[in-house]
């Protein structure tokens, strides 16, 4: 039963790895569109006439923008690895549950084979309490017959007995 419960803790725990990965997938190519960019903008300070002279600048910071689909279709090498690592990952996942299923058919006939051999330690269990039962029969048996044998030797002893008394007395 310990097998089965392994098998079915894997099997559960691959079916939530499935979902999460699917989860995640929903959400990325939900909010894939979107991909926060902040930029830096150096804007000229103009002069309010204090008289300092200095050249200030002021660093603007530009918000998240909504990217293009050109922006979307260039290729980046980050990207073919982590698609890579999805494929990679997808595998993985097809692996465990693929194992999973592998863990609870074993589960199933190491389940089945117990079951065999229940049956086959009953059977033992009651060719033995046969085989006792015929040996106290036979000992019943040969202790009736042994009974009888002096029985038989005494009756034929009286007989002998008779035999010669009715000889020597009426002869």
């Amino acid at each position: 039963m310990l097998l089965v419960d392994i098998s079915r803790r894997f099997q559960t725990i691959g079916s939530l790895l499935h979902t999460k990965r699917q989860e995640q997938e929903k959400r990325r190519e939900r909010l894939g569109a979107f991909r926060p960019t902040i930029e830096f903008h150096e804007v000229p300070v103009i002069d309010d006439g204090d008289g300092h002279g200095q050249d200030e600048t002021l660093l603007m910071i530009t918000m998240p923008t909504l990217r293009t689909s050109h922006q979307l279709m260039s290729p980046s090498p980050q990207i073919g690895l982590l698609m890579e690592r999805a494929s990679q990952i997808r595998d993985l996942e097809a692996n465990v549950i693929e194992m999973g299923d592998m863990f609870r058919k074993l589960a199933e006939h190491v389940a089945i084979q117990n079951e065999q051999i229940l049956r086959i330690d009953d059977n033992l269990m009651m060719a033995d309490i046969h085989a006792d039962e015929a040996h106290r029969q036979l000992t019943h048996y040969l202790t009736s017959v042994s009974t009888n044998r002096w029985l038989a030797v005494k009756i034929f002893g009286v007989l002998l007995v008779f035999i010669v008394l009715f000889i020597v007395f009426f002869i």
